[in-house]
Order: C-alpha cells, then structure tokens, then sequence
C-alpha cells in the first residue's frame, strides 16, 4: 500500500515539482530500515542528498553528528587539558617542593661553610699558639742550658779553688812542720836564745791565730759559694 501511494505522489508532482519537498528527513528514513528487504534507490539517493543519516526511523544529520563528535572531542580535549593542568599544578607543586629543598640544601650548605671557616680560624689560631709555645719552650730550653754551662763552669772553678786551698793547706803544715824543728833547735842554745825563742813562739802564736782565721775566712767563703 505505501509503495503505491509513493508511486501515485511521484507521478502527481513529476510535472510540477521535486516529489520529496513535502517530506520530512523522518519520512524518508521510515524507508531506509534494517528490517526492509529492498529500499529504494530514489529514496537512499534522497537521503545522501540530504546529507542524513538513519538510525531505527530516525533522520540524524551529518552535521550533527560532526556537531556531537566534535562536542566529544571538545570534552575529551577539555578532560586531557584539564589533567594536564591538573600535572602541571603538580609539576608546579614539585618544583616548589624541588625549590624549597635546593634552598634548605643551599643554607644548609652556606652553614656547614661558615663552621668549616670557623673551624679552619681556630685551627689556625691554635697553630699559632702552638708556635708560640714552641718558640718559648726553645728559648727557655736555651736559658736552661746556659745555666747549666754556668752551673758547670762555676763548679770547675770552685774544684780548682779547692784544690789551690789544699796545696797551699800542705805547704803550710809542712812549714809548720819545719818551724818545729827549728825552735828545738833553739831551745839547745843559750838562754838569750831562749828569749829570743819565746819571742819567736809569741811571733808563732799570732802566725797561728791569723792562719786561723785565714782558715777560718776560707771555710767562710766555701759556704758562701
């Protein structure tokens, strides 16, 4: 029956007009279905001329479905452009983050360098006293050799001193000793000799009292040295 009436409508506006201009693009696809074993040439030549698509009896223009496609395009360069704000934003946040912690590392750095030069300052300060103390410890370790060679100089001389006083202690008791022997001698002569003699022994005494207390004066300056 539609066959028919599509026959009668074309040979009733062949003379006049296009047969499809009283057709809406839903009327021409309730013709272009799946389920219709042979569809019409003039129908589906309609159809690409009018540039739609059918789905199940439904006309959907191509620019629509550009229109949809590029609406899905847009979103989906919307969502990829909003996740790479989204990994720029976090890029951002690791930079910030890579920042914080290259000036952390830097300050860091900058104080290790001052406790480093500080420590370098008193290194050098102690080397200084050090030297310091070494040239002091030399100079005094030349005092005390000095002392020790005046010590040992002054101890020869003291020796050699000594010694003179013993020699001249030896020839002292040997003149004693000669002294002696002549005043026996003496005594063998005369009375007038005698006298003479305790002249002499008085004479002696007084030898005897001044060595005393030359004795006496040596012993003195042996204790003062």
């Amino acid at each position: 029956m539609k066959k028919l009436l599509l026959i009668l409508i074309l040979f009733s506006a062949s003379a006049s007009a296009d047969p499809f201009d009283n057709w809406t693009d839903d009327n021409l696809c309730e013709w272009i279905k799946p389920s219709k074993a042979k569809i019409p040439v003039y129908i589906t030549d309609e159809a690409e001329k009018r540039k739609i698509n059918c789905v199940d009896g439904k006309a959907i223009r191509n620019s629509d479905k550009q229109e949809k496609k590029s609406d899905k395009q847009e979103k989906k360069s919307d969502k990829q452009e909003k996740k790479s704000d989204k990994q720029e934003k976090k890029s951002d946040k690791q930079e910030k983050k890579s920042d914080k912690q290259e000036k952390k590392s830097d300050k860091q750095e900058k104080k290790s360098d001052k406790q480093e030069k500080k420590s370098d300052k008193q290194e050098k300060k102690s080397d200084k006293q050090e030297k310091k103390s070494d040239k002091q410890e030399k100079k005094s370790d030349k005092q005390e050799k000095k002392s020790d060679k005046q010590e040992k100089k002054s101890d020869k001389q003291e020796k050699k001193s000594d010694k003179q006083e013993k020699k001249s202690d030896k020839q002292e008791k040997k003149s004693d000793k000669q002294e002696k022997k002549s005043d026996k001698q003496e005594k063998k002569s005369d009375k007038q000799e005698k006298k003479s003699d305790k002249q002499e022994k008085k004479s002696d005494k007084q030898e005897k009292k001044s060595d005393k207390q030359e004795k006496k004066s040596d012993k003195q300056e042996k204790k003062e040295k």
